[in-house]
């Protein structure tokens, strides 16, 4: 019964010490939200960047491009190796027609240039998927060696090499997003620690009150405390509800637009990134408050 008497007064006292302190509070919230509003965003789109990559490596494929010269018994020798090649987890031949009216539905814009020449420049090619143990670069590199004695091919093309780069900036991308992150987690925890602070300073008689009554220091501590976890949990939820928001006008956006392709790209957060999201607004909530009362005391004494 007495530690449901200590909780009953911790609860009590932090939500008076809220309702007193409305304005400054909503500030505080405000900050924290926005700090973990920000935070979120770069974890979807870290999130969203990952299985941009998981589906573009399992489509990395190799472009063989046939020479205008290839003969029947060159083409059936260069099938014959895709075939009995462990690499290949699928391949298709595609004609020059085929390749000159896939080009011109992805470039309308060319449709009349092309219109003027008098041959079909694209070449006909096979488009090769590898299996996705054999993504690496030195794995397709060791793939291309395979037709290298196979007559008829005008050149070999495979998507790794672009891909690589992207990695690259992903990469750059995703420490530039810890640096941001960082320093907001920072903001958060010194704008709740000041705001706990300034709570502490406008209640030390009280607190000097509950001292010599013999009051603990996690009875005099707890609310506190909890007004902080209080604070980060609010900011957390606040900032999904807000980044579920963003995400909702997108995807209309994206559907007016009739772009299919992102949509089925575009994932929002999943709920252990969600979960972690409010953790981490509680974690700076009990952080800043923690800190902040326990050095008032501190000095108080």
């Amino acid at each position: 019964m007495h530690y449901l008497n200590i909780i009953y007064f911790i609860v009590r006292e932090s939500v008076i010490y809220i309702w007193r302190n409305k304005t400054i509070t909503f500030l505080s919230i405000a900050v924290t939200s926005f700090s973990l509003f920000v935070i979120a965003f770069f974890l979807a789109t870290v999130e969203n960047i990952n299985v941009f990559i998981e589906r573009v490596t399992q489509e990395i494929s190799v472009n063989i491009f046939l020479a205008d010269t290839v003969t029947p018994v060159q083409r059936q020798y260069i099938e014959k190796l895709l075939k009995s090649s462990d690499y290949v987890h699928s391949y298709e031949y595609i004609a020059k027609d085929k390749a000159l009216n896939d080009f011109l539905r992805a470039m309308p814009n060319f449709e009349s240039i092309v219109a003027n020449l008098k041959e079909n420049p694209i070449p006909s090619s096979y488009r090769v998927i590898l299996k996705e143990k054999y993504n690496s670069e030195n794995a397709i590199k060791n793939f291309i060696k395979i037709f290298v004695e196979a007559e008829g091919i005008e050149e070999i093309q495979y998507d790794r090499q672009w891909f690589e780069k992207l990695i690259s900036f992903i990469n750059i991308i995703k420490f530039g997003a810890i640096i941001i992150g960082a320093v907001l987690v920072f903001t958060a925890l010194f704008t709740i620690a000041n705001v706990i602070r300034l709570v502490v300073y406008g209640r030390k008689d009280e607190i000097e009150i509950l001292r010599l009554v013999g009051a603990s220091s996690y009875y005099i501590k707890g609310p506190f405390i909890l007004e902080g976890v209080l604070q980060g949990m609010t900011a957390g939820v606040i900032s999904l509800l807000a980044l579920y928001g963003a995400y909702k006008i997108l995807m209309h956006y994206i559907i007016a637009s009739q772009a299919a392709g992102a949509v089925q790209l575009l994932v929002f957060l999943s709920s252990d990134m969600q979960i972690s999201v409010v953790l981490t607004g509680v974690l700076i909530g009990f952080i800043g408050s923690f800190f902040s009362v326990s050095h008032l005391l501190v000095e108080q004494q």
